[in-house]
């Protein structure tokens, strides 16, 4: 009966048959994806037609991290580990033009930050006051992302690309977990920083409506067999920590990485300024991060696995 709910609120909540999206909604997408764009190891755009060999590629795509569901997220990826506005971490950048298994190593920065069908602040929080899945009017933000995602993963298979890893922070993160749980057959792997969808465990107390969408999106991912993602969190993280994330010790093939070892007023913010970070969850785009991952070769060699 548990089994049967579940299902029955997990399509509630993200049926896509059931409800269009709100009103402005290709618009705002159309804003937001002037920022999409390859990126090198200098934060330097450039064009799918400068990828001579698409079948070669590797090609990691980035998501941001996201606001309330009323907000529409807009994206900068010129300064790298500006994740605050969308950037991705130097970790991620520096695999330009890498070879992994004798692919080369692209990355594409997707600006996916849509409002969810809520749309405006007042909507939002009634939802979030709610105790009932059904009450949300729509499909919220981190679906639409996900919807986004796999449009361009389609458009880029369309395009000769056919090797494909998903990384991204926060919500970004959460997202391309959820996607590999459901589309393996499509996406190789992900690289997940500091995932989450639902807001600080101070929020989710508050608000109600976060902890139930938190629990749908837990409920889709746990039903694959398989997850050969890479995790990265810190234990200061106020969004989630290895226990929260505890669902995803059931998968062997995933390999998730605590940074506890990583003090935050140690690291600093990529823009430079001093003082150390104020939260675990912002230690993504911090120096102190890449420097670590890259002296173990931690992403480089979760890559090698996929292939």
């Amino acid at each position: 009966m548990k089994k049967l709910l579940g299902i029955l609120v997990l399509g509630l909540l993200i049926s896509t048959a059931s409800f269009g999206h709100y009103e402005g909604y290709e618009k705002d997408l159309a804003k937001l994806s002037k920022a999409n764009t390859f990126i090198d190891n200098k934060g330097k755009k450039y064009t799918v037609d400068e990828i001579n060999n698409k079948k070669n590629a590797l090609l990691i795509i980035w998501s941001t991290g996201e606001g309330g569901d009323y907000q529409l997220d807009k994206c900068s990826f010129r300064n790298i580990g500006y994740t605050w506005v969308g950037a991705p971490p130097a970790a991620i950048v520096n695999l330009h033009n890498k070879k992994i298994k004798g692919h080369t190593v692209k990355i594409y920065g997707l600006c996916s930050g849509v409002k969810g069908d809520v749309k405006k602040l007042s909507k939002w929080l009634k939802f979030l006051k709610q105790k009932k899945p059904h009450d949300y009017p729509g499909e919220y933000k981190n679906v639409k992302r996900q919807n986004i995602t796999l449009n361009k993963i389609d458009e880029f298979i369309a395009q000769g690309f056919e090797n494909f890893v998903l990384a991204g922070h926060s919500g970004g993160g959460w997202l391309s977990l959820n996607l590999l749980s459901r589309y393996a057959d499509k996406i190789k792997g992900a690289i997940a920083f500091e995932p989450a969808m639902a807001g600080t465990f101070h929020e989710q107390k508050k608000w109600p409506g976060m902890h139930i969408m938190r629990n749908n999106e837990v409920s889709i991912i746990t039903q694959a067999k398989s997850l050969k993602a890479l995790v990265f969190n810190h234990p200061k993280d106020s969004y989630e920590n290895e226990e929260s994330l505890g669902f995803l010790k059931k998968y062997n093939d995933l390999k998730f990485i605590s940074l506890g070892n990583l003090k935050l007023q140690a690291c600093q913010y990529a823009d430079g300024g001093t003082g150390g970070l104020r939260d675990g969850h912002d230690i993504t785009g911090s120096p102190c991060l890449t420097k670590y991952i890259e002296k173990n070769h931690l992403i480089e060699n979760y890559l090698n696995s996929l292939f």
